[in-house]
């Protein structure tokens, strides 16, 4: 297995586990007053402690349920951010790495970037960046991106039956461009409507 492709391999694996650490407190909370509710009840205390437990298991479950998505949200969040980096990624070698970012401090969600990663799977190396340095140079002049990649930052999403989303290429600190993208669901699919509209370009 490459270098890269390992790497990219071990990002979704830890994708995976910090998902699992950000439920794992509720998920530990549910666990304790599921074995309360289920252990034998205690004719002196008439069951109450069993109702209160069972009402504590779906207060956790109602909480988990506000605190995570909808799995349709993050499927087609997960489906136009693919849309839009494929896009981007137009004619080049499949071998060519790929470095995404959230644009302006946006925090994409986990489960989102993982089924970006899915539906870009065509592509060799594929990676969400925690920090700048993964994706550019800052050693070279101009701090172009690492490995003759591409590096694409990914806007929030807007919208319903048709979306828009912002979407900036960095191609040195001297070289970025920034689109504004609409997509509408056609046949199953998120697909890009006519071409997007250069919104800024900078350095």
């Amino acid at each position: 297995m490459s270098e890269w492709r390992h790497e990219e391999v071990t990002g979704i694996t830890e994708l995976r586990a910090r998902r699992r650490i950000r439920l794992g407190g509720l998920g530990a909370w549910a666990t304790m007053a599921a074995h309360v509710a289920a252990r034998p009840r205690d004719p002196g205390l008439g069951g109450r402690c069993r109702v209160i437990a069972w009402v504590l298991v779906i207060s956790v479950a109602a909480g988990a349920a506000a605190c995570v998505r909808t799995s349709g949200s993050e499927d087609r969040d997960a489906a136009v951010y693919a849309a839009v980096v494929r896009w981007f990624a137009a004619g080049l070698d499949p071998a060519t790495p790929i470095f995404l970012d959230g644009q302006d401090a946006i925090e994409i969600d986990l489960v989102v970037q993982a089924g970006v990663l899915r539906l870009l799977e065509d592509f060799e190396v594929v990676r969400f960046i925690d920090t700048l340095s993964e994706a550019v140079d800052e050693t070279i002049p101009g701090a172009p991106v690492r490995a003759m990649g591409i590096f694409v930052r990914l806007g929030s999403i807007s919208g319903d039956q048709e979306v828009s989303v912002t979407a900036g290429r960095y191609m040195s600190e001297d070289e970025t461009a920034t689109y504004i993208f609409t997509l509408r669901r056609r046949q199953g699919e998120w697909k890009i409507e006519g071409s997007p509209d250069l919104a800024q370009l900078g350095g």
